[in-house]
Formats: structure tokens, C-alpha cells, sequence
């Protein structure tokens, strides 16, 4: 994992969010598409805990 705010990578994860987060994404034709998942967290040394 990689902190989004600087280069710090992490193999190990923080936690993980026991609900989907979901996002609208375009439209297929006639079909709603929603994106789902777990989104992990790290813990990043300047920081903090971020997803």
C-alpha cells in the first residue's frame, strides 16, 4: 500500500472498513453501474491512519 500524500509504501494494512463504500459510476445504456468495495486503511508515520 502507498500513502496517497507521500512515497511511503507499507505491506501491512491499518484495517479494513467492514461496509462497502459504493460509487456511481457512468451509466450503461438503460443500466445504473455502482462500483463497490472494502476500502483497506494504512497507517502512514507523518500522516496518520488515511485510507
Amino acid at each position: 500500500m502507498v500513502c496517497p500524500k507521500c512515497s511511503y509504501t507499507t505491506r501491512s494494512c491499518y484495517g479494513t472498513r467492514t461496509l462497502d463504500s459504493r460509487w456511481r459510476h457512468l451509466d450503461i445504456g438503460t443500466h445504473q453501474t455502482w462500483l463497490s468495495c472494502q476500502l483497506r486503511r494504512l497507517r502512514c508515520p507523518t500522516h496518520g491512519v488515511i485510507t
